[in-house]
């Protein structure tokens, strides 16, 4: 479901392909594990 909401906003891609700085994002960015 979520991920199906991030294909709609352009927002997906895969890990390996991802940047250190799309993944330091994501690790210092709770929202994307823990939703208000």
């Amino acid at each position: 479901m979520a991920s199906e909401r991030m294909l709609r906003q352009g927002e997906a891609f895969l890990v390996e392909d991802a940047s250190s700085l799309i993944l330091n994002r994501a690790a210092t960015d709770r929202q994307y594990m823990d939703p208000p």
